[in-house]
């Protein structure tokens, strides 16, 4: 992330229409640093946090949102969806 000016976290490369991050407002390129207040840095650290809630349940979720400055942050509550082990995809 250093060499390309990015933020440390999980880079959002799809977004499933219809599911909870599409509903929050989340698209690709976006960048996930945390997941329920715990910073997040890889896949595995995000997929990890995941095994802890349920379908339905809504978090906070902080991205880094790209735009012509740079990074801004930004918080969006997810509603967590069914699909949520299918995160490697």
């Amino acid at each position: 992330s250093e060499s390309f000016g990015m933020p440390v976290g999980v880079f959002v490369t799809e977004v499933i229409d219809g599911l909870g991050a599409q509903e929050a407002g989340i698209k690709k390129g976006y960048i996930i640093t945390k997941f329920d207040g715990y910073t997040v840095s890889t896949l595995a650290q995000l997929q990890d946090r995941l095994k802890y809630y349920k379908e339905g349940e809504k978090v906070s979720v902080t991205v880094m949102v790209p735009g012509a400055e740079g990074y801004t942050e930004s918080q969006v509550e997810v509603k967590l969806s069914n699909r949520s082990e299918n995160i490697e995809e």
